[in-house]
């Protein structure tokens, strides 16, 4: 046996256990469940009032500046490529009623997964938006 190969024999569990470490968690159920939980608000002023904490948690939490605003739509810069940084779209649905659902998606581009992680992340934004006062 060459030397070369006794080094990658032995370099083999290291690489192993680094990768095994680097595997995500499963989810807990109930922060998945509030992930996927619509958030709604019912009339034209608690709307307004959450489209505002939306774009405060935003402009407080993104790693990225927003690049836009406008009364429906909020989109901040980013991902730029390999970081775990997030970038937000919101997405403000007005029904009829007066009553709307704001859609959210939060990304980053690293293949380890990003920081802190969306879905939790996801959770917060939509806590904040409906619990603040």
């Amino acid at each position: 046996m060459s030397f070369r190969f006794q080094k990658r024999i032995k370099l083999a569990p290291g690489i192993l256990l680094f990768l095994a470490g680097c595997a995500t968690q499963p989810m807990d159920p109930a922060i998945l469940a509030a992930s996927k939980q619509p958030l709604t608000c019912a009339n034209k002023e608690e709307c307004d009032s959450y489209w505002q904490r939306a774009q405060a948690y935003v402009s407080k939490n993104s790693t990225y500046p927003i690049k836009s605003v406008t009364d429906t739509v909020l989109t901040t810069e980013g991902p730029i490529y390999g970081s775990a940084g997030n970038a937000y779209h919101l997405t403000k649905v007005p029904k009829a009623d007066g009553s709307a659902t704001i859609e959210v998606q939060i990304a980053c581009d690293n293949p380890f997964g990003c920081k802190p992680d969306r879905t939790i992340e996801t959770v917060n934004l939509k806590r904040f938006v409906r619990e603040s006062k």
